[in-house]
């Protein structure tokens, strides 16, 4: 059954965060709603998850008062993509529209030094939902694919992501900071 609204689903979120305690079942559950999320886009306001001319657009639907979900929406224009960066719980997103390449990342100790390499790639069409449970496929990247066309994509973590880091190719990292383009109260 579609989701129809961004309320409907927030509802669905709540309840199943209510009845799930551990992070995979979470994970799983969230799963099931961003499938039936992205399913039900035509039905859903997304005017305002336009991207932005220099970077993508990241804008806040709903927080959980409790911090046990987030939900986002993010534009794409064909060749805006995230720096490599992980997450501090589980996640799922799901494609509404257009396409988008997660590529996965391993963090591989050396007595050199640190180096990030990919390990793999894939291309999530519209329609297609996933999760992101660390520290399996946690350090990725995403990215709307160049010379395609403009994606929008939903995003629910386990809480919202205040903390997390931001790698470098060579294995460096940061602590990352987030920005919304939007958020509710707008």
């Amino acid at each position: 059954m579609k989701i129809e609204s961004f309320e409907e689903c927030i509802e669905e979120l709540t309840r199943m965060v209510e009845d799930k305690t551990s992070e995979e079942d979470r994970a799983r559950g969230a799963l099931d709603i961003m499938d039936r999320l992205v399913a039900g886009v035509d039905s859903l306001d997304i005017r305002r998850f336009v991207p932005a001319a220099t970077s993508y657009g990241r804008h806040l639907i709903y927080c959980d008062p409790q911090d046990r979900f987030c939900l986002l929406g993010l534009g794409w224009r064909p060749g805006q993509g995230t720096p490599i960066h992980d997450h501090p719980s589980w996640g799922v997103y799901g494609v509404a529209k257009g396409r988008i390449r997660f590529v996965n990342y391993v963090l591989e100790e050396e007595a050199q030094g640190n180096r990030l390499t990919p390990t793999g790639f894939t291309i999530a069409a519209c329609g297609s939902s996933t999760t992101v449970i660390p520290p399996i496929n946690d350090v990725h990247r995403l990215e709307c694919p160049a010379g395609g066309e403009t994606a929008l994509t939903f995003h629910c973590y386990g809480q919202e992501p205040k903390e997390f880091y931001v790698y470098q190719r060579s294995g460096e990292r940061r602590v990352g900071s987030l920005g919304y383009d939007s958020t509710p109260n707008e």
